[in-house]
């Protein structure tokens, strides 16, 4: 009974956070129901003359699906982007008449303000056609080549391959093989945007069947050629997870590694948990979340509650999203009053689990996580959620994106857009972490985070207990530190550009937030 009252409570939130995923179809948010094709600047301004006045904004709905007009487009992206954009004080406010592209016009409705460490405060803001974000939403598959990558701090010459996204690795693959060339281009070569634009063009590819030529060097230096071509793969989240008495006096550790928060996550974390408990439970868990770009927070929240269980959790909250200061008591979206994301403690129906399961949980008072620099958003949530109950968290690897940010993605005229809507915070009210959760030598309760820096190990699998960062964590249990294992790094500077900008081999913006279609239902997902 406890379980359906609170599923009830959970669903007259609006599920997780109550913001509305505009790809789920109908409504005029998702762009489904736009004309094609306008997107990208086309089209004649008719008898649109609204003249702009400086300061003044009327509602975006006055501009709304007026697609037959480049200047209308541009006016409802900057009375939209002033009403939901979370720093919409720091946007320029430039006349929609000067620019003949709604593209070019919304690169440029964002702060240009910087964090404390000199990076900018919004890195996140980007478009594409509704066409494709639909497609990719709803499919659920991932287009590769089998594989992901991991690229240390965007320099073309450390790129490796990271974790297999199949069963198997392709013919000849393995993990930390190095790529040197691409086709005719050697990494070491590589030079300008021209160079940075095929590179990132090439590894995250944007049809099936795209092919390349590919050289790499293997783990043990020797040269491996091959061609790889792009399909679609079912992306599995949490492809290893195992217990062992491999921590100190015989401790049963449990290793998770957890790679994408999309809907089949649920499945797979709560049979995991469910193993982890069927096998005799474990003292200690090892989540690794290095290459874990974020997703769902729904998903962040069920595996942050089968963690901590429901003594820690009850009564708590994991995150409670804050827009901008225009509406700080409902959601501009849909009216409705904001309420905090619970930790959710049942499964909700998107995966093939049946709805109203009771999760099962490890009551844990502490994890460690294995962090990398593409430890991204919902997977930062995991780690300020459950520091905010005062779960230790001990950060073993890298500084995490700083991504504590999400949207709302927003279609008109054939192209959804994205940008920043809201923060979030933990239950203790902390959300500041734009520059990324730091392994450190204790933990401030804000971003440094107690653990230590440990560089990525590409000789070994995840999962083996030789592998550095899951050896550190090891370490740590023992003494309370990562001992020989932790690392200071030299940083790579990325190339930069005649113009002065920073070129980086990077997935394009939609991997860093995993936007991946649930079922259709009428309580839907948050993206983050």
């Amino acid at each position: 009974m406890e379980v359906i009252v609170r599923r009830l409570a959970f669903s007259l939130t609006l599920l997780f956070g109550a913001l509305y995923l505009s790809a789920c179809g109908g409504g005029s948010d998702g762009g489904s129901d736009d004309p094609p094709g306008n997107g990208d600047g086309g089209g004649s301004d008719g008898d649109f003359d609204y003249e702009w006045e400086e300061g003044v904004f009327p509602p975006s709905a006055d501009f709304k699906n007026q697609c037959g007009s480049v200047l209308a487009q541009n006016h409802w992206l900057r009375s939209w982007s002033h009403e939901t954009y979370l720093w919409y004080d720091e946007i320029v406010d430039r006349d929609p008449a000067d620019y003949d592209n709604p593209l070019k016009y919304f690169e440029l409705l964002k702060t240009e303000e910087r964090s404390p460490s000199g990076a900018y405060k919004d890195n996140y803001h980007y478009a594409e056609p509704t066409e494709e974000y639909e497609r990719r939403s709803e499919s659920g598959i991932s287009l590769s080549y089998g594989f992901q990558w991991t690229i240390l701090d965007g320099d073309p010459q450390q790129i490796y391959t990271a974790y297999s996204e199949s069963p198997d690795w392709p013919a000849g693959m393995e993990r930390g093989m190095r790529v040197v060339r691409i086709d005719d281009l050697r990494m070491s070569y590589a030079d300008g945007q021209k160079d940075v634009d095929f590179i990132n063009a090439v590894l995250w590819p944007s049809s099936e069947g795209q092919a390349h030529e590919f050289e790499f060097e293997s783990r043990s230096g020797l040269s491996y050629t091959t061609t790889l071509t792009a399909g679609e793969i079912d992306m599995n989240p949490a492809p290893t997870h195992y217990q062992s008495n491999i921590g100190p006096g015989g401790k049963t550790v449990g290793y998770l590694l957890f790679n994408n928060h999309v809907a089949t996550a649920e499945k797979a974390l709560f049979e995991a948990v469910a193993d982890f408990n069927s096998n005799g439970g474990i003292d200690e868990l090892v989540l690794d979340l290095r290459y874990n770009g974020g997703g769902y927070l729904g998903i962040a929240s069920q595996l942050a509650y089968m963690i901590a269980g429901s003594n820690a959790t009850d009564g708590r909250i994991f995150e409670e999203l804050l827009f901008n200061d225009q509406h700080p008591d409902r959601n501009p979206f849909n009216g409705e009053p904001l309420e905090p994301i619970p930790f959710i403690d049942v499964t909700v129906g998107y995966s093939s689990l049946d709805e109203n399961q009771a999760l099962p949980t490890l009551d844990l008072e502490r994890v460690f996580v294995l962090s990398g620099q593409a430890t991204c958003s919902a997977s930062e949530s995991i780690i300020n959620g459950l520091r905010g109950i005062g779960v230790e968290v001990i950060l073993i690897g890298d500084t995490t994106c700083g991504k504590p940010y999400g949207f709302h993605p927003t279609g008109n005229c054939g192209t959804t857009y994205f940008t920043i809507n809201y923060k979030g915070a933990n239950d203790e009210g902390f959300g500041e972490y734009a520059d990324g959760f730091v392994p450190n030598s204790y933990d401030d309760g804000y971003a440094l985070v107690e653990g230590c820096e440990v560089s990525d190990d590409f000789d070994h699998a995840l999962g083996d207990t030789g592998e550095r960062r899951l050896a550190a964590a090891l370490n740590y249990m023992d003494s309370g530190s990562c001992g020989a294992y932790a690392s200071s790094y030299a940083r790579v500077k990325p190339m930069v550009a005649d113009g002065g900008e920073v070129n980086r081999i990077a997935p394009p913006e939609w991997q860093r937030s995993r936007i991946v279609q649930m079922p259709r239902r009428s309580d839907e997902n948050i993206e983050h």
